[in-house]
């Protein structure tokens, strides 16, 4: 009708026309002036829950995310956070294995090896640390005779003149 602007876009129609709004905007009530849709608010929980991302900021168009939750990095659009694989870095600081874990890691020792934890005092944090277990120093290690403890595991031997069973321990 007369006087009946849009203001951004005019769609021509047969004998007609309607307003559009860009990406990141829409049609207010008077179907001709574009308003900027309000991401953080309306997608809060998808962008918290799905995105990760703990502090949005509003932008014409659109989002982009401020901080991500912890163990999570900034994707290069700034609107999705992805889940640090910190195993990928160094092993995450592990000593022997490392286990990526939704958000976070895990370390843990090959078998034959226990995990200890110590605060370095240096550089103000836990150390863990894979130290071999002595199967020798329990029972033997099972063994009859003479047992020899080895990196993660251990051996059993005879005197001279005897022979190893085929259990490997008489």
């Amino acid at each position: 009708g007369p006087g009946m602007h849009c203001d951004v876009r005019c769609v021509n129609t047969p004998g007609s026309f309607h307003c559009a709004c860009p990406d990141g905007a829409r049609l207010a009530a008077d179907n001709r002036t574009c308003l900027d849709i309000p991401e953080c608010q309306e997608q809060a929980d998808t962008i918290r829950n799905e995105a990760n991302c703990l502090e949005c900021v509003e932008q014409r168009p659109g989002y982009a995310c401020a901080l991500c939750r912890q163990g999570y990095e900034i994707t290069p659009n700034r609107t999705w956070c992805n889940e640090i694989n910190e195993c990928d870095r160094s092993n995450g600081g592990c000593q022997q294995q490392c286990e990526n874990t939704n958000g976070s890691f895990r370390c843990s020792c090959f078998l034959g090896y226990s995990r200890v934890t110590f605060v370095d005092v240096q550089a103000r944090s836990d150390v863990d640390e894979c130290i071999n277990i002595d199967e020798c120093a329990t029972s033997n290690g099972g063994c009859n005779h003479t047992c020899t403890d080895t990196p993660g595991s251990f051996v059993c031997s005879c005197p001279s003149g005897a022979r190893l069973e085929d259990d490997q321990t008489s």
